[in-house]
């Protein structure tokens, strides 16, 4: 008879056994968390009380794609409410276990958590999603009459154990309030659901985000979904920023978009917008297009962070109006990366201390401005000579536009700051600002006796005792200070006060 010994310990993996230091051990913690359930009617209530946390929701929206709201409102009505389970935080709950915690250690990422949470507890929610945001705004659309059934033969059962049949024959027809109408029993079905939720309390940012990355594991989450976890400001700044101006880059015609839709989507807006902040702050120091770039500029009280605010002001004054001048990608014609070519020169000028050259009506010159640089690189593009070197090969001056990687980059900018900006400067449509714009109030009598005490836009004469006055008599630039314009005597002249604010809001 043959004996078989059983081992007493089986190893799942083969390796060699190793000790971890404790001070490297990861903490795995139980979740507090608890399952509960609700008629889909008595859910919207709870709907309305949940906040959306757009750091760990994705940004595929259901609103915006085709019969995926009526599509899920539709299985509901044939009563697959339980194939797929909502998840929200406790907001106070989370905040009483873990503030304590937060000011104990005084990290200050715990703290903007803490502080993240109860923005939301200020807004009257009491809970966010973790998972079940576009569903819960199906559940809601519903109610609100937005959606409508699916066509079909809807085969529900009654009291008495029979199965009764509503034939739903009309698309975009059978909302909420159409069904109360004509089919109030499929309404009481629909209403009566069980939806399943789980509430958590007590999740930190970190299993907070492991537990969104571990609900989205059917779909692996792209590098921008996981930088969008933060709750940092800069990662907030940057998202309400692709929200407000993603419209204006991703338009609906493919070859007139300055940005493809699939280079725009889950986020990916948002690290172009991160690149373009980068740029702003480091000008080329740094590689602006790198993924890691972005995640250390995502860090609270990074350099790229501190200096937001002058970025948005930067580019909704400056870039943002070249961009609708502009209009589509077929105005720029070869490659959608010479709008970065454009971003970066407007950068570079600004930066310095010069300022496009401001038409009559007090805009910028971007029309002469981009037939500047049309002009050049089309003295480039049709090169055939591979004499750019981008790493390990080289490459014809218009692949460098196939991608803003570093080495590309590099040369792109060559071309920027030492031909395109010379090239403005020269024909007058970049030009210097004096760093001095008030004239010395003591200029004003020597001005008034070289005007011969007259207005120099009216002609009409000026009160020698009115002249110290500024609110009857302005001493202004003659060429304006925005247009390059001196703040030197030869510059200067004294004018009423009223025709000079009409001149000035022309």
């Amino acid at each position: 008879m043959t004996h078989t010994t059983v081992p007493t310990r089986i190893l799942i993996m083969s390796g060699k056994i190793t000790e971890v230091a404790v001070k490297d051990l990861s903490t795995r913690k139980v979740m507090q968390k608890v399952t509960q359930f609700a008629t889909l009617k008595d859910f919207s209530r709870i709907v309305k009380q949940t906040g959306r946390d757009c750091t760990v929701q994705r940004e595929s929206v259901w609103r915006f794609i085709p019969d995926k709201q009526s599509k899920y409102m539709s299985a509901l009505a044939q009563g697959y409410s339980d194939t797929s389970i909502f998840h929200l935080i406790n907001l106070e709950k989370s905040v009483e276990i873990l503030e304590p915690i937060a000011l104990s250690s005084g990290v200050p990422q715990d703290l903007q958590f803490i502080d993240h949470q109860k923005l939301f507890i200020s807004k009257d929610f009491n809970w966010v999603h973790i998972d079940g945001g576009n569903r819960s705004d199906t559940i809601m659309d519903w109610f609100d009459n937005k959606i409508a059934l699916q066509p079909g033969n809807y085969v529900i059962p009654t009291g008495e154990g029979d199965l009764v049949r509503y034939t739903l024959n009309k698309t975009n027809y059978f909302t909420y309030e159409v069904c109360c109408e004509e089919f109030p029993a499929l309404v009481e079905f629909i209403d009566n659901q069980t939806i399943a939720w789980i509430e958590y309390s007590g999740l930190n940012r970190e299993e907070r985000r492991d537990l969104f990355e571990r609900l989205n594991d059917n779909e692996n989450l792209n590098t921008e979904e996981l930088r969008n976890c933060s709750t940092s400001e800069i990662c907030t700044s940057i998202r309400e920023l692709n929200y407000k101006y993603k419209d204006r880059f991703v338009l609906d015609n493919e070859k007139k978009t300055f940005v493809l839709k699939s280079n725009a989507e889950r986020y990916k807006f948002c690290a172009y917008l991160a690149s373009l902040l980068n740029y702003y702050t480091f000008r080329g120091q740094v590689d602006a297009f790198s993924p890691k770039t972005l995640d250390s500029d995502y860090n609270s009280n990074s350099e790229a962070e501190n200096n937001f605010k002058d970025f948005k002001k930067f580019f909704e004054s400056t870039f943002m109006p070249m961009v609708k001048y502009v209009g589509d990608f077929t105005k720029l014609g070869g490659a959608r990366n010479r709008l970065i070519d454009l971003y970066c020169a407007l950068v570079e000028i600004y930066a310095e201390g010069d300022e496009v050259h401001r038409l009559d009506n007090n805009k910028l010159d971007y029309e002469s401005f981009l037939e500047c640089y049309l002009e050049l690189v089309g003295k480039y593009w049709g090169e055939e000579d591979a004499r750019f070197e981008t790493g390990r090969s080289s490459c014809k001056f218009k692949d460098l536009y196939g991608a803003n990687t570093n080495y590309k980059m590099k040369h792109r900018l060559e071309l920027i700051r030492n031909e395109f900006i010379p090239m403005l400067k020269e024909r007058g449509i970049v030009v210097t600002k004096d760093k001095t714009r008030y004239f010395p109030q003591e200029w004003r009598r020597i001005l008034w006796s070289r005007q011969q005490g007259k207005c120099a836009l009216t002609g009409e004469l000026i009160p020698i005792t009115d002249v110290e006055n500024g609110d009857k008599v302005h001493i202004d630039h003659i060429i304006p200070h925005s247009k390059g314009g001196q703040t030197i005597m030869e510059n200067a002249q004294l004018a009423l006060a009223g025709p000079n604010m009409e001149k000035s809001n022309k």
